[in-house]
């Protein structure tokens, strides 16, 4: 199985993607620079003769790395730095608007729509003594696990 890789050097956010204002709807515009930064380094990875997968797709890792904040207690710096993963707490719908704005940023380049997801397989959020970033590693579903998918669906209903 081939997997595709992408490491996304931005702080992550929660992106809301759509506002009502007094004259409609509009998108936030640190919002749209953020999709903008993420879209321009992905299309520097893949390289240009890279073509969306037009398939399902199966997120293997999704995992957001946020810098440690200013008041971090001196012990959980010097554990981070050698090695100890330190994960962030957050409810589930901020894990959500955080990988909507990656794959919203991703639609067209990576994947034809980000409706082609049909499994995430492992989400984190950490914070790291490094960079601060996304790493995505995905992969086309291949023909046994769409059967799987429909006997799965088959035996739910």
């Amino acid at each position: 199985m081939e997997y595709t890789e992408l490491t996304i050097n931005i702080v992550p956010k929660s992106v809301q993607s759509f506002r009502m204002g007094r004259y409609g709807g509009y998108q936030d515009k640190k919002v749209v620079a953020y999709k903008k930064e993420i879209r321009r380094q992905a299309e520097e990875a893949l390289g240009e003769n890279w073509e969306p997968f037009s398939c399902m797709v199966v997120i293997d890792e999704l995992i957001f790395m946020f810098p440690l904040p200013k008041n971090t207690p001196k012990y959980v710096i010097q554990s981070v730095e050698s090695g100890f993963i330190y994960y962030r707490e957050s409810t589930p719908d901020l894990e959500d608007n955080m990988a909507k704005g990656l794959f919203d940023a991703l639609n067209g380049l990576l994947m034809e729509d980000d409706k082609q997801i049909v499994e995430s397989r492992l989400r984190r959020k950490i914070f790291t003594a490094g960079e601060p970033g996304i790493y995505l590693k995905c992969h086309p579903m291949n023909y046994d696990q769409k059967a799987q998918m429909k006997e799965l669906q088959r035996c739910l209903h």
